[in-house]
């Protein structure tokens, strides 16, 4: 499974050059998140690492031991995320656990 920590995030200029078509970078480095991450409740957040790493909410849910409607509840903000979800979460995605509280 892809890390959450990582995504390919190339400027025109970059993409034109073959050597930098397969860099990783840090995507929390960059702008565009930094912007967007300002804006984002702990549900989209958990949407957003979700999705990162191709993972379902079905597989998620599993990982958790919780039901996929409960994962689709905490994305959509009408179900919080728990201190101890917040927790597994960060392991899940190698993200800090402020991503999610």
């Amino acid at each position: 499974m892809p890390s959450a920590k990582y995504a390919i995030a190339l400027t025109p200029e970059e993409r034109r050059k073959p050597e930098d078509i397969n860099r990783l970078v840090d995507f929390r480095e960059m702008d565009w998140y930094k912007e967007i991450r300002q804006e984002m409740t702990p549900g989209e957040n958990l949407r957003f690492y979700r999705k990162l790493v191709l993972m379902t909410q079905p597989e998620l849910a599993e990982k958790l031991g919780i039901s996929r409607q409960a994962v689709s509840d905490m994305e959509h903000g009408s179900r919080t995320i728990s201190k101890k979800t917040a927790n597994e979460l960060a392991g899940i995605f190698d993200v800090d656990v402020s991503k999610f509280i």
